[in-house]
């Protein structure tokens, strides 16, 4: 089945989480665009960002089979993310999909004690438990995660796309540099998220950043909602770029188990 279509059962259970939401104004575009519909609406845009054609899917690109104005369903989006129903209604429809969240699994040591080794093992794991639960086992399995330097000490971390090569075969990659080690996880998991959200909008093929700027544009902000992020006010100058951990995301944190001690390990001076 299309990820962006709810089932009856799914739609029973979920209703009432967007049905409760009041409009401000009364609803216009097609006849029967139910909020059902307009829920299929909303998923589509977030599991279908780009178009066969490689453009970018926004409101008024829905496909026909959709059956809701665009304008329709940005409002009602809106509306729905204020109210913080949106997420209740996102984090419900992945748990009847996936199971009821657990805490992750710790992986035993293996060797001998490496700082970069532990902290690559936890962020792999972090990676694989925020896959699951903010997107539902979307993000690609096969990606690059490193621990660098950093060439600016305000550079927590980045995602570059398609970095590695075998022949056909390309892989991205999450660096997260030093400067985001040393004070325990959350630091770095927080990092990881803001990466996870670069990387989630460059797999559907929605432009969030500009490269020469690193203005964050409105389609980062909506995404790092779902991840577990708080995005500042706009800046003029870096959009959306400061983030911060929500309650979901610490809770998600908390559930994952992270080994705090590998975390607290940071590049320092010295010969």
């Amino acid at each position: 089945m299309k990820p962006w279509r709810l089932t009856d059962t799914e739609w029973e259970h979920l209703r009432e989480t967007l049905e409760g939401v009041r409009r401000e104004k009364p609803a216009r575009g097609r006849p029967g665009a139910g909020v059902k519909a307009i829920a299929q609406a909303c998923l589509y845009r977030f599991f279908h960002a780009r178009s066969d054609t490689y453009k970018t899917v926004g409101w008024l690109q829905m496909p026909g089979e959709i059956n809701v104005a665009g304008s329709t369903a940005n409002r009602r989006f809106l509306a729905w993310k204020e109210s913080g129903a949106w997420l209740r209604f996102w984090d419900g429809l992945m748990e009847l999909r996936h199971g009821k969240a657990r805490a992750a699994r710790r992986t035993k040591r293996r060797g001998p004690r490496s700082p970069v080794a532990e902290i690559i093992v936890e962020l792999e794991r972090a990676y694989d438990f925020f896959n699951q639960r903010f997107f539902g086992g979307t993000l690609p399995h096969d990606v690059v995660i490193t621990v660098e330097r950093g060439s600016r000490r305000n550079c927590p971390g980045y995602f570059c796309s398609r970095l590695w090569r075998d022949g056909e075969k390309e892989l991205g990659q999450i660096a997260i540099c030093t400067s985001a080690l040393g004070s325990g996880a959350e630091r770095a998991l927080a990092v990881l998220l803001h990466e996870l959200v670069h990387l989630r909008n460059d797999h559907v093929g929605l432009p969030d950043c500009d490269a020469t700027t690193q203005y964050h544009k409105q389609h980062f902000q909506e995404v790092a909602l779902v991840a577990g992020l708080e995005c500042a006010p706009r800046d003029r100058t870096y959009g959306f770029a400061h983030t911060r951990l929500a309650e979901r995301g610490r809770e998600t944190i908390a559930m994952l188990r992270p080994r705090q001690d590998a975390f607290r390990w940071k590049v320092g001076g010295g010969n």
